[in-house]
């Protein structure tokens, strides 16, 4: 399935630590796996920890790539030349490029309650 912003199911959410939570199931963020910080590591939908844990939290840059919390210099990353249906996000040394850039389409604002 395509990206389409119209789809609750694929729509996230930035809460207050800066994880990104699935807008449905607000139980699962996005987190590196296995918690292994380096660049290559692929990025999965798990549970949200119950406790802050800056591994699992971003921040998003000015320049729209979204960096991990505990390592700046890692970022989002879509693997390969270019994004396409189903590829793998990854973390990746912070280079500049244009697969790290990400942007957001915000229909509303609301609070997120405490999980």
């Amino acid at each position: 399935m395509e990206c389409d912003e119209h789809l609750i199911y694929q729509s996230w959410i930035f809460d207050s630590n800066g994880y990104i939570r699935n807008s449905i199931d607000q139980t699962k963020c996005f987190i590196p796996k296995y918690l292994y910080l380096a660049s290559g590591t692929n990025i999965v939908l798990h549970k949200c920890p119950s406790y802050f844990r800056p591994g699992y939290a971003w921040k998003i840059s000015s320049n729209g790539s979204i960096q991990n919390k505990k390592d700046p210099t890692l970022v989002m990353d879509v693997t390969g030349d270019k994004a396409r249906k189903g590829q793998t996000i990854q973390l990746w040394k912070n280079m500049n490029s244009e697969q790290t850039y990400w942007s957001a389409h915000v229909w509303h604002v609301r609070p997120i309650p405490h999980i």
